[in-house]
Parts: C-alpha cells; sequence; structure tokens
C-alpha cells in the first residue's frame, strides 16, 4: 500500500507540533517560546535507563523548527497553543513538557528560577484538574473524527503524572502527589464510557490508552506510549495506586501491537486507516520516527524487550533524519 507522511496533530492546524522539547528563549517581557534543545542541556542519553527522578524523555534535539507565533508564553506564565479560526488556548501537554523541560534543565545547572518553573507549571496543573483531568476546551477534529469540547487525552493525563511525580519528588508535597492519582481513574474507563482507553481491535486482554479518545479509535503510537512513561512516573511515587499494573498490561498492549504498525521498515503514526473508512495508511513524519524509536527505547530500558528493540533499530534504520 503507498503510504503518506503524516503531520503532528494535538496542537494546532491538525496541529502545532507540541510533541517536542521546550525551551525558553526569555521568561521575562513578552516571553516569547522558541522551542529548541541543544544536545547535553538535559537530554538523557538514549540508550540509557530512564529514571522516574531523572531527565524525562528528549526523543528530539537541536530543534527550533518551532517559532512565534504558534506557541507563546501566556500572562500567567504557561505556554498558550494558537489555534487556527479559534485564538490561542491552554494546551496541557504543551504546558506539561514546559515544566519537564525546566526539570531537566534544573537537574543539570540547579538554576533556582528553572525549580520555579516546575513547581508553577505543577501548581497550574493541580488548580486546573477537573474530575481528574486536564480537558481541552474546544472542539477538536482528527481524521474527519471529532472531539466534542471539553475533551481529554491520556497523553496529557500521563504527562502531568510525569511532572507532578517530580514536582513531589523536589518538595515533597502532597498536593502534587494526589493530583497525579486523581488522574489515574479515567484509565480504568473505556472511552465509551467517557474514558481513556479503547481495547485494541476489540482485544479485552489489550488496553490501549488514547491520546485521541475517538469513536471509532484511532489508535496514536506515539502518544500510546507517553501514557506508559507517565503511568510508571505516578507509580515510582505510589506503588500501591494500581498505576503499575496499568504499565505493565499497556506494555503487553504494545508488544502485540508493534507489528501493526510497520510499513516496510518505517512507522505509521496511528492506525486510523483500519477504523475510519476511506483512510490510506501514513508513514510517521521523520521526526516521529525519532520520537517512536526514543520511546521505544526507554520503555526497552525498563524491562528488556526483544520487540521493542527490533523495531526501534529497524524505524530506526530506515527513517530519513529529522529536519533541523
Amino acid at each position: 500500500m503507498k503510504l503518506r507522511r503524516s503531520r503532528p496533530d494535538l496542537g494546532g492546524r491538525r496541529g502545532v507540533a507540541i510533541l517536542l522539547p521546550l525551551a525558553v528563549a526569555s521568561l521575562i517581557g513578552v516571553g516569547w517560546l522558541v522551542l529548541s534543545h541543544s544536545r547535553g542541556e538535559a537530554s538523557p542519553v538514549p540508550d540509557g535507563r530512564y529514571e522516574p527522578a531523572g531527565y524525562y524523555v528528549d526523543p528530539l534535539s537541536d530543534r527550533s523548527n518551532i517559532q512565534p507565533p504558534g506557541i507563546v508564553l501566556g500572562p500567567n506564565g504557561i505556554p498558550l497553543v494558537q489555534y487556527p479560526g479559534i485564538g490561542y488556548h491552554d494546551n496541557p501537554v504543551t504546558a506539561a513538557q514546559y515544566g519537564l523541560w525546566a526539570y531537566g534543565m534544573y537537574l543539570g545547572d540547579h538554576d533556582e528560577a528553572h525549580r520555579r518553573i516546575v513547581l508553577h507549571v505543577a501548581d497550574w496543573l493541580v488548580t486546573n484538574q477537573r474530575r481528574g483531568r486536564w480537558f481541552y476546551d474546544f472542539d477538536f477534529y482528527i481524521h474527519d473524527l471529532t472531539l466534542a469540547k471539553p475533551w481529554s487525552s491520556a497523553m496529557a493525563q500521563g504527562q502531568a503524572m510525569s511532572l507532578l511525580s517530580r514536582a513531589y519528588r523536589l518538595t515533597g508535597n502532597r498536593r502534587y502527589q494526589l493530583s497525579a492519582l486523581r488522574a489515574l481513574p479515567p484509565f480504568r474507563v473505556p472511552v465509551t464510557k467517557d474514558g481513556l482507553p479503547h481495547y485494541f481491535f476489540s482485544h479485552s486482554a489489550l488496553p490501549f490508552f488514547e491520546e485521541y479518545p475517538t469513536t471509532p479509535p484511532s489508535y496514536v503510537l506515539n502518544g500510546y506510549m507517553f501514557t506508559l512513561i507517565g503511568l510508571y512516573d505516578l507509580a515510582s511515587i505510589a506503588p500501591k495506586s494500581g498505576a503499575l499494573s496499568m504499565y505493565a498490561a499497556g506494555r503487553r498492549t504494545l508488544d502485540a501491537a508493534l507489528p501493526r504498525y510497520d510499513f516496510g521498515g518505517v512507522a505509521t503514526y496511528d492506525r486510523s486507516h483500519k477504523t475510519v473508512a476511506g483512510r490510506e495508511p501514513e508513514a510517521a513524519s521523520p521526526d516521529y520516527q525519532a520520537i517512536h524509536v526514543y520511546l521505544l527505547r526507554a520503555l526497552d530500558s525498563l524491562g528488556s524487550n526483544s520487540r521493542f528493540r527490533h523495531y526501534a533499530d529497524r524505524w530506526e534504520a530506515n527513517s530519513p533524519a529529522p529536519a533541523g
């Protein structure tokens, strides 16, 4: 089958690409965000072990391809994403990644300004959590499917967990731990009942936590893997929460699902071509090929898995380098 190159979804124009490391050019004045990140600045080693207390998964380095006005720092110090036709909105993923970037920088330089950003974003997440979720308060469209406001995302839940768990480690303040725990119940309820998991192609033993909880399912791969990292991070600060068993179930799903994302040696972004009539499979962009590889290596570091390594090696070998 002929593959088309996919574009990033969540964040703007089918979206502004937000699944990238964030760096701040200036935290003063207008506060424009320049999304760039140089290797060696809070950038973990791809083949190293992922640690919940350490640097977050950083799949792309040396990036500066996203410029204002797509993303700006709002007057409250939280990033805002510009959406065509509707203006600037909060985006929980962007906010969480901003905090995670600052956490990595703080590990490297111990600059209190970076620590303050971590806790400021964590406080924003605590304050803006509703019924355990961080909502997108606008309608969103992906592959001719509509997500009616307010909608939530497993990826947003997972990355918020990752930041909140780190804020808890920094401070010992249980409000961060409790907020992360409140984010867990939506993972126990299927999308059909306003939750976040589908079962991968109706296999009842394979929960798939949806970045976009659409009906029919979209099965976005990178968002799913980011979610697994979040569950692992939460389990590290709340071992009796049930997050670890969800993470383990998610790993089993990933192990079973990976062959379905492979098309001639490259990864597809999602599986919507099997669930939405008239769609063709789309090869992930070079940036997303890199993200898939990096996440698979991080997850393999948490428990050796030959299939994770196989597809990480295969997709890396057959993918063009990311732009930039």
